[in-house]
C-alpha cells in the first residue's frame, strides 16, 4: 500500500512530460493533469465508502486485483511501498513540481524564441 502522493505524483509526472512532448499547445494541460492524477488515485475509492459495505467489498475487490494497474500502475507502486513511507510522497510531489516548473519554463521559453 503506498500513500495517495505517491500515485499522484506517478501520474501528474508523466500527464506533464507526455504533454510536453506531444502536445505542448494543450491549452487545458491543468484538467488533464488533475483528471490523471485522479485515475491513479480511483482504486483507494473503497477507503471512502465504509457506509455501503458490498460496495466497499466490490471496490476493494478492484483495488487488489491486477485490473487497478491500468489506473497508473496503482496495484504495482502500492506492492513497492509495502510501508506506506511519507518521504516517499513527499519526494514524488517535490519532482512533480520540479517537473512541472521545468516545461512551463521551457513552453515560455518556446513560445518567446518564435
Amino acid at each position: 500500500m503506498s500513500l495517495w502522493g505517491v500515485h499522484v505524483g506517478v501520474a501528474g509526472i508523466t500527464t506533464v512530460l507526455v504533454l510536453f512532448l506531444v502536445a505542448p499547445g494543450t491549452r487545458y494541460r491543468g484538467v488533464v493533469v488533475v483528471a490523471s492524477a485522479f485515475w491513479a488515485v480511483l482504486p483507494d475509492g473503497h477507503h471512502a465508502l465504509d457506509r455501503v459495505p458490498t460496495l466497499q467489498t466490490q471496490w476493494r475487490a478492484l483495488h487488489d486485483s491486477a485490473f487497478a494497474d491500468v489506473f497508473w500502475f496503482h496495484r504495482l507502486i502500492d506492492r513497492s511501498d509495502p510501508g506506506d513511507d511519507p518521504r516517499r510522497s513527499l519526494a514524488m510531489w517535490g519532482l512533480f513540481f520540479a517537473v512541472v516548473v521545468g516545461t512551463e519554463l521551457a513552453l515560455r521559453r518556446r513560445r518567446h524564441d518564435r
